[in-house]
């Protein structure tokens, strides 16, 4: 007699808006949109999100886990408007994802 033990693997998957997927880069209009939220979703252990105005660090949140998601508001931070922040999402020294926000008055 014999028993087999079926299981399926499962990677790790980063998944990104259309928008960032292409150029990694994300326009909204002043005029009729504002920043609102950055929700990462996933599972991760040991993660880091840094935005930047230029050289300048304005929001780090440095070893957070997300199991499931985990939604980054007004309240974490603000995106003023015109500017072109980067965001930059590591597990430790890999870099898991880098973009940037920016906008732009639309009429």
């Amino acid at each position: 007699m014999s028993a087999y033990e079926g299981f399926e693997s499962s990677k790790p998957e980063t998944s990104e808006r259309e928008e960032f997927r292409i150029q990694h880069k994300y326009t909204y209009c002043y005029d009729s949109e504002e920043f609102n939220n950055l929700q990462i979703s996933g599972n991760g252990e040991k993660l880091t999100l840094e935005i930047n105005d230029g050289n300048k660090v304005i929001y780090s949140d440095p070893e957070f886990d997300v199991i499931g998601s985990r939604k980054f508001t007004t309240q974490d931070f603000n995106l003023d408007m015109g500017t072109t922040y980067t965001i930059t999402l590591r597990q430790q020294e890999n870099i898991l994802f880098q973009g940037k926000i920016d906008s732009q008055g639309c009429m």
